[in-house]
């Protein structure tokens, strides 16, 4: 498996493929890098090394997990459509707080 990227730019990403904007993971929540990334950078670096699916532990965002990464992209994906109370987001969110 090839080493995670862990700073700098990242040069092969959804932007340079024709999106105007990506907010993500960089794969799957078993595959390192665990780390967000906003169009072309980690929105918080991978400093800490985690293991977040049994056996495949590797570079990690200190504030990432598995329990944070849905609730973040409901969050981002109503930020980036608009106004999220008239797109039912905030029942979303409340709904998803309630949970925990």
């Amino acid at each position: 498996m090839p080493k995670p990227l862990t700073q700098g730019t990242i040069g092969d990403n959804p932007t340079t493929r024709g999106f105007d904007y990506y907010f993500g993971i960089s794969a799957s929540l078993d595959m390192p890098s665990y780390a967000f990334i906003e169009n072309d950078h980690f929105t918080e670096g991978p400093a800490v090394v985690k293991e977040l699916h049994t056996g495949r532990k590797g570079p990690a965002a200190p504030g990432s997990g598995a329990e944070t990464t849905l609730p973040t992209l409901v969050d981002k994906s109503c930020e980036w459509i608009g106004n999220p109370i008239q797109l039912g987001c905030k029942d979303v969110r409340v709904a998803r707080r309630s949970a925990l």
